[in-house]
C-alpha cells in the first residue's frame, strides 16, 4: 500500500500544508481534517487510448468519495462532463486510505498513533472511484480489464452499469469486460462503487502480519484498471510453462493462450510470438465468436527446448534473469492484439 504526504514535526508542533497546528494527542479519538474553505474539483486527467487495436492502457487516476457524500444517481456519476466536487484525487492504484493520507485528509500514518485517527466507520459504506479517457476513433473492440477490488464493485461506463458487485470483486481475479458497445469517440467515464472491505468475510490482502492495520482494511482498487483495444481476434490468458533439466543444462517452454474471433465472420488469424530472440507462430482459423486454446511446445516448435538456459537464482545465490514474453495476432495483415 502507497502512503504518501509526510508532517514536518517542530518541537511540541506540527506543519501540515504549511499551517501551523498543535500536535495531536495519543489516543483513539477519531481525527477530523479541517475542511476546506471551499469545495475543489478533484483534478484528475483524462486518459489517452490510442485508436488503433493491439493497445492496453492504464487508467491514470481517480476522483474518489465516500458514497455518504455523494447524492447523485450512478447514472449521472459515471457519465461524461460529471464535476466531481469536493471528491478527493486517488493515484492509478490506491487504496481509500492511502489516498486519504496523500491529499493530507489523514494525517501521516507513521507518526505517532496517527493509524487509530481515522473512523471506521467512514469505510463501511461504499466509496466511488470516477476516470475519464478519451478515445477518437471507436472502430476497435474495447475492454475494460479489471482487477485489484477489495473487497467489490458496481462497474459503470457512459452511464451504464455494465458489471455488479456480486460478479467484480477480489484482488487476484481478472475481469474483461466488453465495453464496446458504450465507448464513444471523444470523452469517456468509469466509476466504480467500491463495496467495503471485511477481512473476516471476503477474499482480502493483507501486509506485514505485525503491523497495524488500516482502517479502510486496504478497501479500494489496488491495481491497474486498463483499457484494452482489439481488432477481430483477442488473446488472453497467455503463460509460460517450464521444464527444467536436473543438470540445468536444458529447459523445455509450452507456451498457451486463448484465442477468440470477437467478429461475425470466420477469421484465419496469424498468433506468432517471441522470447527473448526465439520466435515462433501458426495460423489458427475461428468461426464466428469461436475461441481455441493454441500451444506451443517442443514437440512442434522445436526452438522452444532451450540449451544452456537462464536460470532464475534465489536471492544471493545468483542472478535472477528474465525472458519476455510477446504474443501478437494479425488479422488481415493488421495487428489485432499484443500482450
Amino acid at each position: 500500500m502507497a502512503l504518501h504526504g509526510k508532517l514536518v514535526s517542530r518541537g511540541s508542533a506540527v506543519f501540515i500544508a504549511g499551517v501551523l497546528v498543535a500536535a495531536a494527542a495519543v489516543g483513539t479519538t477519531p481525527y477530523r481534517a479541517r475542511a476546506a474553505a471551499s469545495p475543489t474539483v478533484a483534478a484528475v486527467a483524462a486518459t489517452t487510448v490510442p485508436d488503433a487495436a493491439g493497445s492496453t492502457t492504464a487508467l491514470t487516476g481517480f476522483a474518489l468519495q465516500s458514497s455518504a457524500k455523494v447524492t447523485d444517481t450512478p447514472e449521472t456519476i459515471s457519465s461524461p462532463g460529471y464535476q466531481p466536487t469536493g471528491w478527493h484525487p486517488a493515484g492509478a492504484r490506491s487504496t481509500v486510505y492511502a489516498a486519504l493520507v496523500a491529499d493530507r485528509t489523514y494525517p501521516d500514518p507513521f507518526y505517532s498513533e496517527n493509524m487509530k485517527k481515522p473512523d471506521p466507520k467512514d469505510f463501511q459504506v461504499p466509496w466511488w472511484y470516477r476516470s475519464d479517457f478519451t478515445v477518437n476513433d471507436t472502430t476497435a473492440h474495447s475492454s475494460l480489464n479489471v482487477t485489484g477490488i477489495l473487497s467489490a464493485a458496481d462497474v459503470y461506463v457512459n452511464g451504464t452499469r455494465v458489471a455488479t458487485a456480486d460478479r467484480i470483486g477480489g484482488m487476484y481475479p481478472v475481469y474483461e469486460l466488453d465495453v464496446t458497445p458504450y465507448v464513444r469517440a471523444g470523452l469517456n467515464s468509469v466509476a466504480f462503487r467500491v463495496q467495503p472491505n471485511d477481512p473476516g468475510r471476503d477474499l482480502t490482502t493483507g501486509w506485514i502480519d505485525w503491523a497495524p492495520g488500516a482502517a479502510d482494511n486496504n478497501m479500494g482498487l489496488s491495481q491497474d484498471i486498463t483499457v484494452r483495444r482489439t481488432g477481430a481476434v483477442a488473446l488472453d490468458d497467455a503463460h509460460v510453462s517450464t521444464t527444467v533439466a536436473p543438470s540445468l543444462s536444458s529447459a523445455e517452454l509450452t507456451v498457451r493462450a486463448k484465442v477468440r474471433n470477437d467478429s461475425t465472420r470466420a477469421v484465419t488469424t496469424t498468433v506468432s510470438g517471441t522470447i527473448g530472440d526465439i520466435g515462433f507462430g501458426r495460423d489458427v482459423t475461428l468461426a464466428p465468436g469461436e475461441t481455441q486454446q493454441v500451444t506451443f511446445a517442443p514437440a512442434d516448435t522445436p526452438q522452444l527446448a532451450l540449451t544452456d538456459p537462464k536460470i532464475w537464482w534465489p536471492a544471493g545465490m545468483g542472478d535472477q534473469p528474465m525472458y519476455d514474453l510477446r504474443l501478437t495476432s494479425t488479422a488481415g495483415g493488421a495487428v489485432s492484439t499484443c500482450v
